[in-house]
């Protein structure tokens, strides 16, 4: 049987500009659970004024989770081959899209899923370092 990734996500807070880690899960009944509930003061505010992203099911290779809006660098053989790559789900998976483009199309173009050859490092997120990009 293969084994399901956890559902699991974080939330960028917009009015107060700050992440928001382990914000709720979905059980496998399929139940939401806020499980970090100091940040949100009712059991429904958590649902307006953020940005919900998805856990990937993949780490990085210090062992941090990779979520959706991260910033990753990829290495291969120790040397550093793209240092902005910003992970998206589009059709129907997760990829990784070359930030260090401008061009929209490029970024499409040039997708490649998340388990693609290579060592991935979170660096950042699209929320946090918005500057970076």
């Amino acid at each position: 049987m293969i084994e399901q990734r956890p559902l699991k996500y974080r939330a960028w807070d917009i009015r107060n500009k700050v992440m928001v880690p382990d914000a709720c899960v979905l059980t496998p009944t399929r139940n939401l659970v806020t499980v970090n509930e100091e940040h949100f003061n009712s059991p429904f505010s958590f649902f307006d004024g953020c940005v919900w992203l998805q856990f990937t099911g993949h780490v990085d290779t210090n062992g941090v989770d990779i979520y959706e809006g991260d910033y990753l660098k990829q290495t291969v053989n120790d040397v550093v081959v793209d240092s902005k790559l910003e992970v998206k789900w589009s059709e129907g998976a997760f990829y990784l899209f070359n930030c260090n483009e401008m061009d929209e199309d490029y970024k499409v173009s040039h997708a490649f899923p998340l388990n693609y050859a290579g060592t991935f490092e979170v660096w950042g997120n699209k929320y946090e370092n918005a500057e970076v990009v």
